[in-house]
């Protein structure tokens, strides 16, 4: 009976203290994060938001203009946040367009289990296993930082797109087998071998442009891949695409190209840019029986 009894209290007290917790105040300091959320919780400015209230915010966006191509546009004129804290209680949000300023670590999201979009342009991050094991995460935008370790977005298991343009990486070995990836964009980086990439199975369009990219034979029969940016780079030898069954987009300007054979009857090609390169001999492009759109 006694053993009842102190049961009964320790499970008393255990909703005492829920109850309590899920009703205490949360602390945003943050003004732009706070109205935002006081907007999609439909309280006025300045009412009190608890845990309870954040635990029902399932999705909310930044004043964000989010262009998915295989270029991104984005319009982040408008709002910018610099202080996470009090997010870490929205345990069910699952999207969100955010527009962070100077934030360089990524702990606070580690307790959002239904996150699938993270947009985290322009800041000053260089460490991402705040992400680990983050699996609800879909789309991951982290262009413009200093990201150089890709160790933590291997975790990722339903990572469909990411965006790491313009950071310091050079080795991506960290996305090895990451076939969940559909959608890379690596441009503006000190990216020289292509290796991983020929393990990304399911891998539709890859933006490489600004590299330093000479060889190309990491990507040889990834039938996978549409469309291919390769823009200002080193590349010259054009064999390895000749491989891409299912190639239909190709971007190859500014480079140090010539000889466009390895081209040869590569019938998929339905749009080529070879702007800005040495080339002379344009016989190869008569074997592409249904390219519709051409830039020399």
């Amino acid at each position: 009976m006694k053993h009842i009894c102190r049961l009964f209290i320790i499970t008393l007290s255990f909703c005492f203290y829920v109850a309590s917790a899920v009703g205490q105040t949360v602390d945003i300091p943050d003004s732009n994060l706070r109205a935002e959320i006081e907007a999609a919780l439909g309280k006025a400015s300045g009412a009190t938001i608890t845990i309870a209230d954040m635990v029902t915010l399932p999705q909310f966006n930044f004043g964000l203009n989010v262009n998915f191509g295989f270029g991104l546009n984005a319009d982040t004129s408008n709002l910018t946040v610099s202080n996470l804290t009090g997010l870490e209680h929205a345990i069910n949000l699952t999207g969100r367009g955010l527009v962070i300023d100077n934030i360089s670590h990524l702990s606070r999201f580690g307790n959002l289990d239904s996150l699938e979009w993270l947009f985290l342009w322009g800041n000053n991050i260089r460490d991402l296993s705040g992400l680990w094991n983050r699996d609800s995460l879909e789309w991951l935008f982290l262009g413009d930082n200093n990201i150089s370790n890709l160790t933590t977005l291997g975790s990722l298991d339903n990572l469909t797109g990411l965006h790491l343009g313009t950071n310091n990486i050079r080795d991506l070995s960290g996305l090895w087998n990451r076939d969940s990836l559909e959608w890379l964009f690596l441009g503006n980086n000190n990216i020289s071998n292509l290796t991983t990439l020929g393990s990304l199975d399911n891998l539709t369009g890859l933006h490489l442009g600004t590299n330093n990219i000479r060889d190309l034979s990491g990507l040889w029969n990834r039938d996978s891949l549409e469309w291919l940016f390769l823009g200002n780079n080193n590349i010259s030898n054009l064999t390895t695409l000749g491989s891409l069954d299912n190639l239909t987009g190709l971007h190859l300007g500014t480079n140090n190209i010539r000889d466009l054979s390895g081209l040869w009857n590569r019938d998929s090609l339905e749009w080529l840019f070879l702007g800005d390169n040495n080339i002379s001999n344009l016989t190869t492009l008569g074997s592409l029986d249904n390219l519709t759109g051409l830039h020399l």
